[in-house]
């Protein structure tokens, strides 16, 4: 468990501090203006029932930055199930979406 909440908080600040350039984005705001950043995540519920949404957009609020996040995560799916169901295709295919965060199952299983 641990485990799992340093890998969160690492990949929410490896997210955040991605963001404080605009190197990745054809849209560079104003002096007055700031982009709103819009994350996906995708996986299961390692993604979900730690709240890592919310705690990076926390972490870019107090950056100053403006995260919008988007979650596709369900009990005891894989990549490949989201894959198969297309909901993640769609969701991309809008074209909002600046960064895809996925999360595959835990690696202490065979399949993860």
């Amino acid at each position: 468990m641990i485990m799992i909440r340093k890998f969160i908080i690492f990949i929410g600040l490896v997210l955040v501090f991605s963001c404080t350039t605009n190197r990745f984005s054809g849209d560079i705001p104003t002096e007055n203006e700031t982009k709103i950043i819009t994350i996906l995540f995708v996986g299961n519920s390692l993604t979900y029932s730690n709240s890592l949404p919310d705690l990076v957009a926390k972490i870019g609020e107090q950056q100053g930055k403006k995260i919008k996040t988007l979650m596709l995560a369900y009990p005891n799916y894989a990549l490949e199930d989201h894959w198969n169901e297309g909901k993640l295709q769609e969701t991309i295919a809008k074209g909002s979406i600046d960064y895809l965060v996925m999360q595959q199952g835990p690696s202490s299983q065979e399949d993860g």
